[in-house]
């Protein structure tokens, strides 16, 4: 890895750079990197008919957003074959890259099956990891990597929130590194009004982080414990279920004469599953609700309200 101050006595020796299999120069000196994001995508369409910008997609980008097709410069597909099938489900995603004719597509040249795609390229990881580390955990952070490694003057971000807790979770620090790296550089960087990215609530020494943190923990607890109520009205009724559909099994198996059970009648019993599965459904309604608040709560949380650190700056 170079030193920062490497990475910007060589930046402006960068423009034109080719790699192995690269035989084409940046269309200009500005480039929009676009995700899947819904919240902002479709703003990169504003730059459609501007004179010197690059138009970057990325995985299955094109089946949301068919507009940016005829538009892209340059696509990136950066997941080994196994994983964009079996694991993400995109079973028509190979056939369209192999589809595609107007952009090179860049892909990790790890695996057999990107030779299958015509106008494959291999991303130049040599080149970008011996330069900027090897602090990559998703696919954008490689796309704003090349794009400083090739000098470009001004990226934008559309479609990049990152703001979702799993996958995303950990993948966001890296994203927010590589903009600060470009930021440092010189680079204009623009993020969409009301992105996720490089925000916080409160500003730390100066603002009540703690009453809003404690407001926010005792909203999540709220949720928790209405939660784990309704979990276990639910599972009550649910075992009220299995006992009348075992009663009626016993019917069937010893062929009793159904007319003539009277404690409770088999119609009795079917009746009772019905209102069993209504009242389940009605609570299971009332637990996603709570889910989603909680996974809003989880949100504020990570992206606007990170504890800080003990000893912070």
């Amino acid at each position: 890895m170079k030193t920062f101050k490497q990475i910007r006595d060589e930046i402006g020796n960068w423009e034109g750079k080719k790699f192995s299999n690269y035989d084409r120069e940046r269309i200009g000196d500005k480039v929009a990197i676009v995700g899947c994001a819904e919240t902002s995508k479709d703003k990169v369409k504003k730059l459609y008919k501007r004179e010197g910008w690059e138009i970057w997609g990325i995985n299955t980008l094109w089946k949301s957003t068919q507009h940016i097709i005829p538009h892209a410069t340059r696509w990136f597909m950066v997941h080994k074959y196994d994983r964009a099938i079996n694991e993400k489900g995109d079973f028509d995603m190979w056939d369209w890259l192999k589809a595609q004719k107007n952009f090179p597509i860049y892909m990790l040249g790890t695996d057999e099956k990107d030779a299958e795609v015509p106008m494959r390229i291999d991303y130049p990881r040599k080149e970008i990891t011996e330069t900027f580390g090897s602090y990559f955990t998703n696919s954008i952070s490689w796309e704003i990597a090349l794009a400083i490694y090739e000098g470009f003057k001004e990226i934008h971000l559309y479609g990049v929130e990152m703001a979702l807790s799993g996958e995303y979770g950990y993948q966001r620090p890296s994203v927010e590194y590589f903009i600060g790296l470009a930021r440092g550089l010189g680079i204009k960087v623009f993020l969409p009004e009301r992105c996720d990215l490089l925000t916080t609530v409160t500003l730390y020494g100066y603002d009540d982080h703690h009453r809003m943190a404690e407001k926010i923990r005792q909203q999540r607890i709220e949720f928790q414990n209405r939660t784990t109520g309704l979990h276990a009205a639910r599972e009550n009724i649910a075992a009220d279920r299995n006992a009348c559909f075992g009663a009626i099994q016993m019917v069937d198996k010893w062929k009793l004469d159904k007319d003539k059970l009277t404690q409770p009648s088999v119609a009795e019993l079917q009746q009772r599953i019905k209102n069993c599965q209504k009242q389940e459904s009605n609570l299971m309604q009332q637990i996603l609700v709570l889910k989603g608040g909680t996974e809003m709560i989880d949100y504020v949380e990570r992206c606007w309200m990170q504890e800080p650190k003990t000893g912070g700056e």
